[in-house]
């Protein structure tokens, strides 16, 4: 768990052929053809990014040419092409940095990586020349598009995409599932947003504006495709805030959770609480072709409840927090505080499904006599 490579800050003239770390435990150190560091040890191989370097003058950033060197059991620098008279920066902690936009404004709102370290970045834009590379919607289609973008592991795109209709689309959540497809939220107030397949679960914009549920996944044949995308709403307006996918075999369902001013929200049977004409939290689960619900249901009281976080269990057991102004929001028996505390108060539950069964585990305020919200939540095994 130590740090094994650090910054350095090199004065103007040092001998960089002195500058060497030893690292006690390995087995074997060496440079692979990426110019990585391996450093192999018994628990296993720990490989690190080829530096970077760079040197400041007037105030500008310059990269300066630098690469790792092996002596022994220990590991150094080659730097060339550099200013003596200036001091250096190495680091070697650096993988990639990179602007992401056009013209416009742009915003990320999420970022997920998958196991291999390729990195998904998502939000909006309203960058007509918004880098697109090998996407399934190549054109800015309105004001506010939302994008997903994939860098490997080095930082280089893999693709990038526009994701939206002719007003305002915004991606507030991502998820990536096992296989490297991407899953997006957010909110639409457009009635030409992209949906997918022909018959997706709904079509059709419910109010000024919806959640939306849309997946993504990639080939180096047919670039990035829209597997499937759907509006998620009724009446009023919602936002998709928070995103995760469980995988069941070769199946993989998408959660989804936000807020909801629709009294006619799309709900199964046994929703956990009902709209109560206010802001209200909402959590839908979807089929893994996204055409259907497993589950979706209300969660609050009478005030205003919204969810901010959402996370699964290795079971599909969801966990959600945020914000609640509700005196009587939906808390399971005994919890471990039972009443509003503050003006808000953060809450968290979680939410099972046995068989046809949708049921709170346990569900509790968490705040005390001033403002609170969760805007996260994660679990262990």
């Amino acid at each position: 768990g130590d740090t094994v490579v650090k910054m350095l800050s090199v004065q103007p003239g040092a001998d960089f052929s002195k500058i060497l770390f030893q690292i006690e435990g390995t087995t074997d150190l060496k440079i692979n053809n990426r110019g990585e560091l391996e450093i192999k040890s018994p628990p296993g191989v720990i490989r690190v990014s080829e530096p970077k370097a760079y040197q400041e003058k007037d105030g500008i950033r310059q990269p300066v040419q630098v690469a790792y060197r092996v002596h022994d059991n220990a590991y150094g620098f080659n730097v060339t092409g550099h200013d003596p008279d200036l001091s250096l920066v190495i680091d070697p902690c650096l993988s990639y940095a990179t602007y992401l936009g056009g013209a416009g404004e742009d915003g990320a709102f999420a970022v997920a990586a998958d196991a291999d370290g390729n990195s998904y970045v998502a939000g909006f834009t309203l960058s007509a020349d918004f880098p697109s590379l090998a996407g399934d919607q190549q054109d800015i289609a309105g004001n506010y598009d939302g994008f997903v973008t994939q860098f490997d592991r080095y930082g280089e795109m893999i693709y990038s995409t526009y994701l939206g209709g002719e007003l305002d689309d915004l991606i507030y959540a991502i998820a990536v599932d096992q296989s490297g497809s991407a899953y997006v939220t957010g909110e639409t107030g457009s009635k030409r947003f992209p949906t997918e397949p022909a018959q997706p679960y709904d079509a059709k914009i419910g109010g000024n504006s919806d959640a939306f549920v849309a997946k993504i996944s990639y080939d180096e044949a047919d670039g990035a495709e829209l597997v499937y995308s759907t509006y998620l709403g009724g009446g009023g307006s919602e936002a998709g805030n928070a995103i995760a996918v469980h995988a069941d075999g070769t199946d993989v369902y998408a959660y989804i959770a936000g807020e909801t001013l629709s009294a006619n929200f799309p709900t199964t049977p046994g929703s956990l609480s009902i709209s109560a004409g206010n802001v209200d939290a909402f959590v839908t689960k979807l089929i893994p072709d996204g055409t259907g619900l497993v589950y979706s249901t209300y969660l609050g009281g009478s005030g205003s409840d919204t969810i901010r976080g959402l996370a699964l269990d290795q079971s599909g057991s969801a966990y959600v927090t945020g914000q609640t102004d509700s005196a009587n929001f939906s808390t399971s028996v005994d919890p471990f505080d039972p009443d509003l505390d503050g003006p808000t108060d953060a809450f968290v539950a979680k939410i099972i499904l046995q068989g046809a069964v949708l049921s709170l585990a346990y569900s509790t305020y968490l705040g005390g006599n001033a403002e609170d919200i969760g805007n996260t939540i994660a679990v262990d095994s």
